[in-house]
């Protein structure tokens, strides 16, 4: 047997190593101080330390740190923004098979997890299992997952969608051994014909529901051990099981735990090297001073205002088309944050780097330019009176209302302030009401609002996303009355039901199919005006490029992928081509 030790995270021969200690100590006894430099990549995000935060990644309070999560327990794949492609990684082949109705996805055969367990199709299994025991939307088109072999998984549809190839290869996976009793137990339920609507499902998930693992298992080269989540940062080493571990060049990864406020300082002490947080423009000037690099990525939504259409007066088209061209958006947008957010151009539901792909042509939408003449026009019609420049209801009482943002979104509450001072210069008396943060949903939920700024697009591939938000979720399915929108509306393509168009708009595998009803979609968006997007965030996000790491160029393709979904900066580490600076 060879003599070796474990020396750094290294093995070496114990002569290697007794050279190794026998330098240190000449350079030590001559006065030379001897650092083992590591290359340590640290961001960012807030996270609950136990015991409220714990280890299950599909509950509620699970230490998933966002996208760094990816580093640990990999996906099968990351999608391409550029070229509408998926990168594999846990998985090297997947194939949409027509005729048997089921996508096909080969495994890597190459992947360790790291407890030395071989990564196999019975840990793609459990995953799946895991979120058919939770009710995860995946489940809503697939019938059953299959293990072929070791290294092959069937996922057979009962309803196909092309969203479902996302949903399955963009998933984080986790192994057998951590959650395998519960993916059996979940089978067994299935196999015996019990409904996810049983006592027994329901007893099986509250079980789950209460499961805390000790170990985080992982296949990416980094891994997260319970022992090194601190209230300030989560430490995640190197995993030197991951087939990926040689392709990184970073030794350690810190998360550090908090929003604006406390990662600022960190910042501007050269202590980060990505964050995605919005600062505000006085404090990213601050980083700009210091030398601080940043990436814009693309603007894929943003901050819309949610109406009440319980109200007596925003349940009305022709108020809600008035407010429409009462505000200039282009103004709010230069204002809420400089350089970061810009006025919505096209009044659609989506961003106009996806709206431009399914819809054939925009053009023919409602631009709701800033016209206050139309305004005006619209609320005479719905019987509205102006006097004084001030605007009186029908029923003779002053037209007022109020708009909520969370004060500690310095955008929101910036952008809120003008659009009501825009719409008390108009005549309407707009006051700006500022909530916590943690109110904004509820409040929408639960119909305690009049307006409401909150989010509207997708930094998701499909525009399905982009609708669910405001149309069903603060809607139809809020634990509440929601914004109060009716789902079915007329309009000029006819009746329409949002909800249904909504659910159909990714079924089947054709695109082609899917855009007619895509494009139904938006057109009826932007005429009945569930929600008013205002602004586009082009964020920029923080870097440490020249600073502390060194990037791709930022006009590598990669940077055209979300940073929320598929984050550029993670695939850049997984590649080897985000480094530490020399």
């Amino acid at each position: 047997m060879r003599e070796q030790t474990i020396f750094g995270g290294v093995v070496v021969k114990k002569p290697v190593l007794r050279t190794i200690l026998a330098v240190t100590l000449i350079l030590l006894v001559s006065g030379v101080s001897v650092v083992l430099a590591e290359s340590i990549f640290s961001g960012g995000w807030p996270y609950s330390v136990p015991p409220t935060g714990h280890f299950n990644m599909f509950v509620a309070n699970g230490i998933n740190i966002k996208f760094f999560r990816d580093l640990h327990q990999l996906p099968m794949a990351f999608y391409l923004w550029a070229d509408n492609s998926y990168e594999g990684y846990l998985a090297t082949d997947w194939t949409v098979d027509l005729e048997n109705n089921r996508f096909q996805v080969d495994l890597r055969e190459n992947a360790l997890w790291l407890n030395g367990d071989s990564f196999t199709a019975k840990d793609v299994w459990t995953t799946f299992m895991i979120h058919r025991l939770i009710g995860s939307p995946v489940w809503d088109y697939l019938e059953d997952v299959e293990i072929v072999n070791d290294y092959q998984v069937w996922f057979h549809m009962k309803l196909p969608s092309s969203l479902v190839q996302r949903m399955i290869l963009r998933e984080n996976i986790v192994d057998y051994a951590t959650y395998g009793k519960f993916a059996d137990q979940v089978a067994e339920l299935v196999t015996k014909g019990v409904e996810r609507n049983s006592s027994e499902w329901s007893s099986l998930a509250a079980d789950f529901n209460q499961f805390r693992p000790t170990l985080v298992n992982a296949t990416g080269p980094y891994y997260l051990d319970p022992q090194r989540v601190y209230a300030s940062r989560i430490e995640l080493w190197k995993n030197e099981n991951s087939y990926l571990a040689d392709a990184v060049h970073f030794d350690k990864i810190y998360v550090y735990n908090g929003d604006v406020p406390e990662l600022t300082p960190l910042v501007l002490n050269n202590q980060i090297d990505y964050l995605t947080h919005i600062f505000p423009a006085g404090t990213n000037a601050a980083f700009h001073a210091k030398g601080v690099e940043f990436v814009q990525t693309p603007g894929m939504d943003g901050l819309a205002i949610y109406f009440n259409h319980k109200h007596s007066e925003l349940g009305r088209l022709e108020v809600r088309k008035a407010i429409t061209y009462a505000i200039n958006r282009d103004e709010v947008g230069a204002l809420a944050l400089p350089g970061v957010t810009q006025g919505v151009q096209v009044v659609s539901g989506l961003g106009e780097s996806l709206l431009s792909g399914w819809v054939d042509d925009p053009s023919d939408l409602i631009a709701y330019e800033y016209d206050t003449d139309k305004a005006t026009a619209l609320l005479e019609s719905v019987g509205c009176v102006k006097k004084r420049n001030i605007w009186y209801k029908p029923n003779g009482d002053r037209f007022e209302l109020t708009l909520q943002a969370p004060v500690s979104w310095s955008d929101a509450a910036v952008a809120a302030e003008n659009i009501a001072d825009q719409l008390t210069a108009f005549g309407i008396k707009t006051t700006f009401t500022g909530i916590e943060a943690s109110q904004r949903e509820p409040n929408i939920n639960s119909g305690a609002f009049e307006m409401a700024l909150s989010f509207w697009g997708t930094g998701k591939p499909h525009p399905r996303y982009a609708f669910e938000g405001p149309l069903l979720y603060s809607n139809i399915r809020a634990q509440g009355p929601g914004i109060g929108f009716d789902i079915e509306q007329s309009t000029s393509r006819g009746k329409v039901n949002f909800e249904e168009l909504i659910l159909k708009s990714a079924e089947g595998w054709d695109i082609e199919t899917q855009k007619s009803m895509i494009s139904t979609l938006v057109y009826a968006f932007n005429e009945t005006l569930p929600v008013l997007p205002i602004y586009t965030k082009s964020p920029k996000n923080v870097t440490g490029m020249g600073i502390r790491s060194e990037w791709p160029d930022f006009s590598d393709p990669i940077f055209q992928n979300s940073p929320g979904d598929d984050n550029f900066a993670v695939i850049s580490i997984l590649r080897g081509t985000l480094k530490p600076l020399k």
